[in-house]
């Protein structure tokens, strides 16, 4: 289940990468091409880890990120201007939420 999870992070966020990075690069807004902060840090700590102890340190950092992303999409939902921007916010959060609701399951499953 843990495997199927990732695969579908993968999918997923590869396509809203894809529909943002058009946006952003619009905006003269920088894509950014490293990891760095939490990410990179929890891929160290991830890079550590195997078998049980690498899934649920996985599944727990699902949550807390979905949570954290799902939070600022409906922050900005309600502010953004921009067209492009809004119909992007409006078609991720749901996805957002759908991870999160998911990661949840998987956390206590």
């Amino acid at each position: 289940k843990i495997k199927e999870f990732a695969n579908m992070m993968i999918t997923d966020h590869g396509k809203a990468n894809a529909e943002l990075k058009p946006i952003a690069e619009a905006q003269k807004v920088p894509w950014p091409v490293d990891l760095t902060g939490e990410p990179a840090q929890m891929y160290t700590q991830l890079s550590a880890l195997s078998g049980t102890s690498f899934d649920k340190q996985y599944v727990a950092g699902m949550v807390k990120d979905h949570q954290k992303d799902l939070n600022e999409y409906q922050k900005e939902e309600g502010v953004v201007k921009d067209a492009k921007l809004k119909t992007y916010v409006n078609a991720v959060e749901p996805v957002v939420a759908r991870h999160l609701e998911h990661a949840k399951a998987l956390k206590t499953g």
